[in-house]
């Protein structure tokens, strides 16, 4: 169910960049804030959250600002940005490297 919720919020190419801290949102910046609310009814404040494909950092933020305990994960190191969330460099087309994770 929550992967379907995913799929039907997130929309890649968005026509207008938004900014969430300084942040760039490089997904439709709309489902941030939804998904945000839809994830404190299913999880409470303190729980751990993996941002997979976290851009800049902008939902691990918002989620980080939440009060969630979050890991980001990216393949693209030196765009990460939001220095105060725990970030790991993972190329997801590196097979070794994954099957390591």
């Amino acid at each position: 169910m929550f992967v379907r919720m995913l799929r039907s919020l997130i929309w890649l190419g968005s026509p207008t960049a938004q900014i969430y801290k300084g942040l760039l949102i490089k997904a439709n910046p709309d489902p941030h804030p939804e998904l945000a609310h839809r994830l404190q009814g299913l999880l409470p404040a303190g729980s751990r959250v993996l941002d997979f494909g976290a851009g800049q950092g902008a939902l691990s933020m918002r989620l980080k600002d939440l009060g969630y305990e979050v890991v980001a994960v990216d393949q693209d190191a030196d765009s990460f940005l939001a220095k105060e969330v725990p970030f790991f460099h993972l190329d997801f087309n590196d097979s070794p490297q994954v099957s390591q994770c």
